[in-house]
């Protein structure tokens, strides 16, 4: 008996599924770092504002990766924090992706700074 072939879908879902686990332990690293601004937002939990989150994973995606930096946000920190962690939350016309404290701190394995969000 022969082992079933991939079709080319399925061997693309899995290149592409193989990227993102690649570019979201990137970006994890990418989170640690000093200058990353993590916000208290209000009934949600803490948030990273949308355009460091897009800032920092054009700095690590490929200039051959298809998807744009829009497209993998939401993708690659579910990956990171887990699927149900992530929640998109709206503050001031400002879009933030938010997870509990307790899961930032335990993914990334440091206890992150918050700033108040502005009123």
């Amino acid at each position: 008996m022969q082992p079933e072939k991939d079709i080319p879908a399925q061997r693309i879902q899995k290149e592409v599924s193989k990227r993102q686990d690649e570019l979201a332990q990137k970006l994890k690293e990418s989170l640690k770092a000093p200058n990353v601004r993590f916000y208290d937002i209000p009934g949600t939990g803490v948030g990273i504002y949308r355009g460091q989150l897009y800032h920092l994973i054009r700095e690590i995606k490929a200039p051959n990766d298809y998807e744009s930096e829009n497209q993998l946000m939401e993708p690659l920190l579910s990956k990171i924090l887990g699927e149900q962690a992530v929640k998109i939350a709206s503050h001031n016309n400002r879009d933030y992706y938010c997870a509990s404290k307790a899961d930032w701190d335990k993914t990334l394995g440091l206890t992150v700074r918050t700033t108040p969000v502005q009123a």
